[in-house]
Formats: C-alpha cells, structure tokens, sequence
C-alpha cells in the first residue's frame, strides 16, 4: 500500500515539473546560444566530421569553441558588466586573506559520457574575464585517443590562474579531471590553485535548505530560468550516438548547457560575495517546497538591527530627543495624543517629500513605538529599507503593513 501510495506522489510531482518547465517556456531566459549554422549530416568520414564540428563553431586542435559575451548581456538579473566588479568571494567570516584579480579566475565545469572509473570528460569548459567580457573556452573530446592532447590544452588554459570556481568540482570536475591527467602522466595544473566550491559556501549560507541544486540556486537567487535546457545526465546516453553516428549535433545541446552552469559559476559568485560583504540579501522569501520554514533570520536579530540603526540616526543630531524602545517592544497602556502623533507624521512627511528621509527616519521609529498599527509610519520605513537596499528590513516593515492593512 505503502508503494502504491509513493508511487502515486512521484507521478504527482513529475506532472507538476513538467507543467512549471511548459510555463517557463515563455518567460525570458536569458539564455545565449552560440552561433550555429547549417545542419549536420551523420557520417563516419573524419574530414566530414571536422566540418561538422567547424558548422557549430568548433576550431583548431584539439577542437576548441570560443563564446564571448559582452558587458551589457544579462544572466538573469545580472548584467555582466556588474560581475566584474568583485575580485574573489571573501569566506563567511570576511577571512579570505588575499585578493585575486578577476582575470586570475577560472569558472570551471565539465560534461563526462558517465561516472564509472574510465568515463572521460567530452566538455572541458573555462570561463575567464577578459577586460570588462566573459570568455568561455569549452575543448572537445572528438576521439578518446585524442584525450591526451585535450588534457594538454586544458593545462595551457589554466597555467596563469590563481583561482578556481566549481560548483561541487571538489568532488566531482577536478577529481575526475585529475584522474585523466594521471592516467596520461600529465602534470596537476591545479596544484597550486586556490579552489572555491560554490557548493560548499552555498550550505554555509543555507544551511536550512532542502535543494542546493544548480538550477535551483539560479531561480531563487539570479531569478534565472533556464528553457530547453537539457541537463547533463542525457551526456552518456547523448555520446553513445555520437560515437555511433559521429556526428556532433546530440552533443551540442550539452555545451550549451555547460556554457550557462559556468556563467552561473561567475554570477553566484557576485551574489554570495555581495552577501557577505552585507550589500545584498541572500534571497527573496524562500517557497515551503524548496526550504524549511524556519526563517532566514531571527527576529530577534532583527530587532537589534533596527536599534542599532536608530541609534546610529540619532547620533547623527538630527534630533536630541530620548532613545525609544525597540519597535517589537511598544510601550503597554500607551495612548498618544492624537495632536501629537499628527503632528510627527506631518513634520516625517516634509522631511521625505523635501529629500531628507535619513532625519525622518528617527521620527518614524517614535511614531511606531507610541502608535505599533500606524500604517503611515510602518510604511514609510519599508519604503526607506527598500531604497536603501536593507531588503531584509523592509520586508519586516512590509509583513507588519500586511498584518495591519492586508488588502
């Protein structure tokens, strides 16, 4: 019965992922396809095979594809330009202790025709910053008697980096890498790089999360969504045709796919290092399928956020008045003065429409404690946090404005 009933819960599951990826479909993506032309003929001639790899931009030996993004692309809600503005994520503690420049860094992904010992790895992809783009280089695997020269080639690309990217390449993309340079006795090229693995920081971050998936992370965090994509576990099955036609089209949907995990790489690295420098908020409020129900935040970590702010307002003199107590914590049996309370509201409501929230805020703060339901008030202090990017305060404010005033 038991079987029955769990099998009737993953059909239920499969339909509604099946309808969210037809509703995606017509949402942008962001997604930027290399260029392909022309179509390819299955065929078994080496010469043809060539230039069936040179149709989908592929060039030189060992085979190599270029894709140069410009500055002003976007991946989900990030422009490109805007992730090259950080070196390197500092560690959750602020401790990294050095700083790489971002042309130092490689994002690195692969794509393997499967995970047994032997499987070999047909994608090799790099992304690098070149200036103000974002290169990707992507080396395929034609023949595996060609691994050697691949390898070789993937080493030359890495030999001025300082750093790594992955996401779970500590357990999987270098290791296995690794295991071929060995078998080719070739040197380690990532011996002396200091290796970042998004996976690992992401469960620091999370640490309440049920999915720390890849195309999980893009649409809660980079509000990315991926459309006909296909994901990597068709490689094996997508190489055996390969092998077998040798033509390369079933393969080039997974370049493509490795292209967008490693500008993934280059934007989940902005956010989490935004994050922990405190100029972003980790993620928008998180759906009960993907995380627990525990929240980001404690409240009470909150409320002395909100002290602390309004102390460093007051410090400012704006105003001399006494400090007030802290907004979860509103005086009991107060009954303001409605003179007076309309009288604060109208000196807040000057100072935002003359530019000067920052002395309103103060005002605001007090107005709360006398009069916690004050919808005025409670507003305006979302809107403040809101402008002034403290997402997490603001939706505070907001979940409090709801409660009073919900329609």
């Amino acid at each position: 019965m038991a079987s029955k009933f769990k099998g009737r819960l993953t059909r239920l599951h499969q339909s509604r992922v099946r309808a969210s990826d037809e509703q995606l479909q017509n949402k942008p993506t962001g997604v930027y396809e290399a260029d392909a032309s022309g179509s390819a003929d299955p065929n078994t001639n080496d010469e043809t095979l060539l230039n069936n790899w040179s149709d989908y931009g592929f060039s030189g030996t060992p085979l190599t594809l270029e894709t140069v993004y410009r500055s002003s692309q976007k991946h989900g809600q990030y422009r490109l330009a805007d992730l090259t503005r950080t070196s390197f994520p500092m560690s959750p503690t602020g401790q990294l202790g050095f700083d790489i420049h971002p042309t130092k860094v490689a994002f690195f992904d692969i794509e393997t025709n499967g995970l047994a010992d032997g499987s070999v790895a047909f994608c090799l992809g790099l992304g690098r910053w070149t200036g103000e783009s974002f290169a990707i280089s992507q080396i395929a695997l034609d023949e595996v008697g060609n691994e050697k020269d691949t390898l070789e080639k993937f080493s030359e690309m890495l030999a001025d980096c300082e750093a790594l990217v992955t996401f779970n390449g500590k357990s999987f993309d270098v290791p296995r890498t690794r295991s071929r340079l060995k078998a080719h006795g070739l040197p380690d090229p990532f011996a002396e790089l200091y290796h970042l693995d998004l996976l690992h920081l992401a469960r620091r971050l999370f640490p309440t999360r049920s999915s720390l998936g890849l195309t999980e992370l893009e649409k809660d965090l980079l509000f990315f969504h991926r459309a006909h994509d296909v994901p990597g576990s068709e490689a094996p099955p997508r190489y055996r045709r390969y092998q077998n036609s040798r033509d390369p089209e079933p393969l080039i949907a997974l370049f493509d796919h490795n292209r967008l995990d490693i500008l993934s790489l280059a934007a989940l690295s902005t956010h989490f290092d935004a994050w922990i420098r405190g100029e972003r908020e980790p993620a928008p409020t998180p759906s009960p399928s993907v995380v627990s129900r525990k929240p980001w935040k404690a409240e009470s970590e909150l409320t002395q956020r909100l002290s602390q702010t309004y102390r460093l307002r007051k410090s400012r003199g704006h105003r001399q008045d006494p400090p007030v107590q802290p907004v979860t914590s509103p005086p009991q049996n107060t009954r303001p003065d409605g003179s007076r309370l309309a009288e604060m509201r109208n000196k807040a409501e000057a100072l935002i429409q003359s530019g000067r929230s920052d002395e309103a805020l103060p005002i605001l703060y007090e107005i709360v404690t006398l009069a916690p339901r004050h919808a005025f008030a409670i507003r305006e202090l979302a809107t403040y946090y809101r402008n002034s990017g403290d997402v997490a305060l603001a939706r505070v404010f907001d979940e409090r404005l709801k409660a009073i005033a919900p329609y």
